[in-house]
């Protein structure tokens, strides 16, 4: 049985030591250059300042289906410029996003490459992009928009700017909207990184299944080749005088030392990015849409939407104001301002004036969220806690919390209320099982630069020792045997 094993280990670690090696050395890239991401805070940085003089005229001419109206339920909206124009962009649950033309009332489904280019340029202005902008043509799917988040905006107009940094940047042909903005250098460093790591070329992403799959039972094979190493290195320790040596020599000898001493934490480090991937459902929490409804209150209805928006035309806004964002909290309409540098200021919806949210809406909020369970503690945090922290993204606080007696916590945003994070029991495994396991970002204080690059440079560097000494010990029997 032990030749058996160890001739299973030998021959699969040609191929799967040289993944695992792969792994780590690209998780050494990606921690410090993520895989490309246009977030709020980007759009926010790239919008014009919002003026509605020429605003808002929401009625569709004669003849015309208007878009407002037939939108039915709707989430929440966005004011803010496009091509110089203001638009309006509403999000409902049974038709995704609509766009239209607060300049003419009229819905906008498509935007031409004419219009495309108009708003690259004034993109590329904004953000001081040097150069000029080139229109590299309509892209359906790349290595950087592969992902399904970009299905409502496809195809997609890429362009590509002179500059020294190489940008390149992603126009919806839906709304006009910059979805993605890359870099010749993230380009780069993501091919050494997230696209090894995350098995990311196009051609097996797009197919969101296969990819899964794949990524799935590759992790379970590299666990299989961990689990029989631990087994056959421990079996080969000799015991000598009180003290545990090797049998081994050369790269074998650092092979044994390196799976004995890192065996253990590769296990983890596989263990944990499987669990990532949500294998048979393992780790899926609750999607919380059922809370967000609750918090909502009655959706927001289409004439509502128009007398709201027609009383916002002429109207000033806060000077610094790049976007207005509308939603419900409670059941009565919430206006958010949003600036260029990601502030957001909760306006009265009816006199425009900045105003804040007292305690007892908060209060009240809590008890809608789960009716009948029960509250062990609720106010507002200040700083991170073990499941609301910052691991990557930069979080906003403060924000109210609370938590129930079952362990379930929810966090709400300070200024509108918003529903930002709910950790159920699944959730909670998450944390635990994936993040703190994989990133070892168990305390905030282990979570602190330069000592984590240290100490994760320094295990990373023993796990890929492992597994190259490994394939080199393969590759020579293989060698051997020919």
């Amino acid at each position: 049985m032990w030749r058996g094993i160890l001739r299973i280990h030998r021959y699969l670690g040609v191929a799967v030591g040289v993944l695992i090696a792969a792994w780590c050395l690209s998780g050494i890239v990606m921690m410090y250059v993520p895989y490309p991401a246009f977030d709020r805070s980007d759009e926010l940085r790239a919008l014009e300042r919002l003026t509605l003089d020429q605003c808002c005229i929401v009625t569709a001419g004669p003849g015309s289906t208007d878009p407002i109206t037939s939108a039915g339920v709707i989430d929440h909206f966005e004011v803010e410029m496009s091509g110089g124009r203001p638009v309006l962009r509403l999000a409902t649950a049974t038709e995704g996003v609509r766009q239209v033309d607060l300049t003419t009332g009229q819905g906008m489904d498509h935007v031409s490459v004419d219009q495309a280019k108009q708003i690259a340029a004034a993109f590329r202005q904004r953000l001081g992009i040097d150069g000029t902008s080139d229109f590299r043509g309509a892209v359906e799917r790349d290595q950087w928009t592969v992902q399904s988040t970009y299905r409502a905006h496809r195809p997609l107009y890429k362009f590509a700017a002179t500059d020294d940094a190489s940008t390149e940047w992603y126009v919806s042909s839906r709304t006009g909207q910059v979805v993605q903005v890359t870099t010749g250098s993230q380009r780069f460093w993501n091919g050494l990184g997230a696209i090894p790591h995350w098995f990311y070329p196009t051609t097996l992403r797009q197919h969101t299944a296969a990819w899964s799959q794949t990524l799935i039972w590759a992790t379970v094979l590299a666990l299989f080749l961990t689990v029989t190493g631990m087994l056959v290195g421990v079996k080969r320790v000799r015991l000598r005088t009180d003290v545990a040596t090797s049998p081994y020599r050369g790269w074998a000898l650092w092979h044994h030392y390196a799976g004995l001493v890192f065996g253990l934490l590769t296990l983890t480090w596989l263990f944990s990015g499987l669990l990532s991937m949500n294998p048979w459902g393992a780790l899926e929490g609750r999607s919380y849409a059922a809370e967000r409804d609750r918090l909502r209150g009655t959706g927001l209805g289409g004439q509502q939407l128009r007398d709201h928006i027609s009383s916002l035309s002429g109207r000033s806004v806060p000077g610094h104001t790049v976007r207005l964002e509308g939603s419900l909290f409670l059941g009565q309409p919430v206006l958010l301002a949003w600036s260029a540098d990601g502030v957001a200021t909760r306006l009265n919806p009816t006199s425009l004036l900045p105003e804040e949210l007292t305690e007892a809406a908060f209060h009240e909020a809590v008890l809608r969220l789960r009716p009948g369970a029960q509250i062990a503690a609720e106010g507002w945090q200040l700083t991170e806690d073990a499941y609301y922290y910052s691991p990557h993204d930069t979080r906003d606080f403060p924000v109210y919390r609370v938590r129930y007696a079952d362990g379930e916590r929810i966090y709400l945003d300070a200024v509108s209320g918003a529903l930002l994070q709910g950790t159920d029991a699944a959730r909670r495994q998450s944390r635990w099982l994936f993040n703190a396991l994989h990133s070892w970002d168990f305390l905030a204080l282990a979570r602190s630069r330069p000592a984590w690059d240290a100490v994760m440079l320094l295990l990373l560097c023993g796990v890929t020792l492992s597994a190259a000494s490994g394939v080199v010990l393969a590759k020579r029997r293989l060698l051997r045997r020919r």
